[in-house]
């Protein structure tokens, strides 16, 4: 009976979208029922683990030396939220440990066991733009993730390059945002985006991304 009402409420929802937007969905949909169905993660091993989160860049690409350790942090930070009995390492001492020794940025066991991390997620963003012309901001990237088991060396999860926009619609004016505020608005998404793959997570949080862009 529950299922069935679930099923009638899950229509009028797509019958109401088709005259809102992408923000007024996510809102129209966590009014009629709750946080709705739930997205199960894509990669589950990092509860009870300690953990760092590593991200390298394509030095060769726009914008990139501001990319790094503010996506590392605000990944940390989600996963730190939602996820039962993982402790993350701090951004500030993965990066003041990869500053102070010739890391080889392949090497993601090396930054681990440097940090005394049991698991490193490991994020490698090969390209980063946040414009789409002159006039509007649309950010755009292409990355890999990874999820290294320290102690036994191993690989165990990695899945296809994957790309992300924000917005995902039409990009915004470049006098509602400066350059900064769009990139740590941008970094926030992709960080909220990747952190999601770990931990389950409301599937009406993924009609709201838009509705972000407009309202800072």
């Amino acid at each position: 009976m529950r299922s069935n009402r679930l099923a009638i409420r899950s229509i009028g929802f797509l019958l109401a979208c088709l005259a809102l937007s992408a923000g007024g969905c996510a809102l129209l949909y966590q009014t009629i029922v709750g946080d709705g169905p739930m997205v199960d993660p894509l990669f589950d091993g990092l509860a009870g683990k300690k953990v760092a989160v590593v991200c390298v860049v394509n030095s060769g690409s726009y914008g990139m030396e501001s990319v790094a350790e503010p996506t590392a942090e605000q990944v940390g930070r989600y996963l730190q939220q939602h996820i039962e009995g993982i402790e993350v390492v701090r951004a500030s001492e993965v990066a003041d440990w990869i500053d102070n020794n010739n890391w080889d940025q392949g090497d993601f066991v090396e930054v681990g066991r440097g940090v005394g991390a049991d698991m490193v997620v490991a994020i490698e963003i090969e390209s980063f733009r946040l414009y789409d012309g002159q006039t509007l901001f649309k950010g755009q990237t292409t990355f890999g993730v990874r999820v290294i088991d320290v102690e036994q060396d191993h690989e165990v999860w990695r899945p296809p390059v994957m790309s992300f926009a924000f917005p995902k619609g039409h990009g915004v004016s470049t006098t509602d945002h400066t350059e900064p505020g769009f990139r740590r608005l941008f970094i926030q998404q992709l960080a909220h985006h990747i952190a999601r793959m770990f931990y389950k997570h409301p599937l009406a949080e993924e009609f709201a991304i838009d509705a972000a862009a407009h309202a800072h």
